[in-house]
């Protein structure tokens, strides 16, 4: 038989079950169009976490507390970061360390709260941090000042605010000097906004811009809960900012023996992550969501194929 014969066939065939055809031929573009917007979804998705994460600053690496035990019994062991292994002295003694290519070092305590003012009331993230936060994680003040040492030393009530968190609360003038509440819990403390951050934007760490800062030492004095087992305050996270070129797998390493060494644990109670591990994760994540979807396009085709071969069996026979 001919090409052409062939072609004469398979034209008869699908005049002959025109529906059928049709069906076969909707479900086929269907599912693999289906498949293909699935893939640059998931891509999409991948470059905008990738830009969220590069977004966060330059050279950074992330210490948080390790995942808490689960207990004797068979207790759930608790979320990475949710832990109470880290201080405001593990950070201290980080950046007083010497340690080769360490730029940078700015713990922060991260707590949900509502900003209330007489105008309104608004959800904020609260970063309780220190001074060196912005040169480590990139982010400049744009009215007044940020936190200081003397705010620390002196656990004071001032708050520097996001430049949405500003224009939200304050829209009619500058927020410099003006008096709000932030209500934590059962916690109401009320605070004098001293600076105001510049605009990030963007898809990178724009959500900076919803942020307020104050003293990390405020909020560990006001705020019970941040206290560890051992009467110790605990932080969330302590940023690192590597100096350029500096050979990171090392710093890690020399940062990992550091702390625990100074726990005196023999295995560290902290995780320790770079920027590009959090790049190299989001890509294999995003690596094996195209590999699903594209096994799941074959699958697709081969039933397709098989079902194919069935019917024109049949109408052979």
């Amino acid at each position: 038989m001919s090409i052409f014969d062939a072609l004469r066939v398979a034209f008869r065939a699908i005049a002959a079950n025109g529906l059928r055809s049709l069906l076969t031929t909707l479900g086929m573009v269907i599912g693999v169009g289906s498949v293909i917007v699935l893939i640059a979804v998931g891509q999409g998705a991948q470059k905008g976490v990738q830009d969220q994460i590069r977004g966060l600053g330059q050279d950074l690496i992330f210490i948080q507390p390790a995942a808490t035990g689960g207990s004797a019994n068979g207790g759930a062991r608790g979320a990475a970061g949710g832990g109470q292994t880290l201080t405001k002295a593990d950070a201290d003694a980080l950046a007083e360390s010497g340690i080769v290519g360490l730029k940078g070092v700015a713990p922060q305590i991260s707590a949900i709260a509502q900003v209330i003012t007489s105008g309104g009331n608004q959800q904020v993230t609260v970063i309780g941090t220190t001074p060196g936060y912005p040169d480590v994680r990139g982010i400049e003040v744009a009215e007044g000042t940020f936190v200081t040492d003397a705010d620390v030393t002196k656990k004071t009530l001032n708050i520097v605010l996001g430049s949405e968190i500003a224009a939200t609360l304050f829209p009619d003038g500058s927020a410099v000097g003006q008096k709000l509440r932030i209500s934590v819990g059962p916690t109401n403390l009320n605070f004098t906004v001293i600076g105001v951050m510049q605009e990030k934007g963007g898809s990178g760490d724009g959500a900076a811009d919803a942020y307020v800062y104050i003293p990390v030492s405020t909020i560990q004095a006001r705020i019970g809960f941040n206290r560890n087992a051992s009467g110790q305050v605990s932080v969330n996270q302590i940023n690192l900012q590597a100096q350029p070129n500096a050979n990171q797998d090392r710093l890690i390493a020399d940062v990992t023996a550091f702390l625990i060494q100074r726990h005196e644990v023999t295995t560290a109670d902290f995780t320790v992550k770079s920027q590009e591990d959090l790049l190299g994760a989001s890509t294999q994540v995003s690596r094996t969501l195209s590999i699903l979807l594209g096994s799941i396009a074959r699958h697709f085709a081969r039933r397709r194929r098989h079902r194919s071969h069935e019917h024109h069996a049949r109408q052979r026979h």
